[in-house]
């Protein structure tokens, strides 16, 4: 399975900004679009915000501070988008991460889709999502699921962000015991 980065050269903000980072799909399916990137090398912008990621010829880089600060100054709910095809398991009592991305968000209400396909093999695996600035959890969704194959699970959230701020985003799974696991895959997050 591959990772594709896709990039708009045309960018009203920073040319060749990155819109849309994949995990875990087919990158044979993407070799035809000229603004797409099969398995990158990602050392460049690890821990790195993906409103700041950019392409520069053939490699994902950070931005520059000048860039940056426009894009702090356009950041808009639509920038986030968060996908992750591949499949991540645990059979760890304790929440273990699937997903944890931040991003700037400017104030305002929002809506969230979240979606995802989820297996466990005991009655009790768990997913949560958590919405947050820092230490603060400003919306929480966990769900219970009991099922032998994988079972599509959507709904929406929704949180109001009352300023410029850093707001991560973090899916994790869990079980109730070692001897049991769950595993989670093709997971979509968009805000509206």
């Amino acid at each position: 399975m591959d990772n594709i980065l896709i990039f708009n050269p045309a960018d009203p903000t920073v040319s060749y900004r990155v819109t849309q980072y994949i995990s875990g799909v087919n990158g044979s399916d993407y070799t035809s679009n000229p603004y797409a990137l099969i398995n990158p090398s990602m050392s460049s912008v690890s821990g790195i915000s993906m409103a700041y990621w950019k392409v520069d010829t053939t490699n994902v880089v950070e931005m520059s501070t000048q860039e940056k600060s426009l894009v702090d100054q356009n950041i808009s709910y639509s920038d986030v988008q968060i996908t992750q095809a591949s499949e991540i398991s645990t059979n760890s009592t304790d929440w273990q991460d699937a997903i944890r991305q931040t991003y700037k968000i400017n104030p305002g209400s929002y809506k969230i889709d979240f979606s995802c396909e989820v297996s466990t093999s005991s009655s009790n695996g768990k997913v949560k999502v958590k919405i947050g600035s820092g230490a603060t959890e400003k919306t929480t969704f966990k769900v219970k699921v009991d099922n032998g194959g994988y079972t599509p699970l959507a709904t929406f959230l929704t949180f109001t962000n009352d300023s410029v701020q850093n707001i991560a985003f973090w899916v994790q799974i869990s079980t109730p015991d070692v001897s049991y696991s769950v595993s989670i895959r093709n997971i979509y997050i968009k805000i509206h």
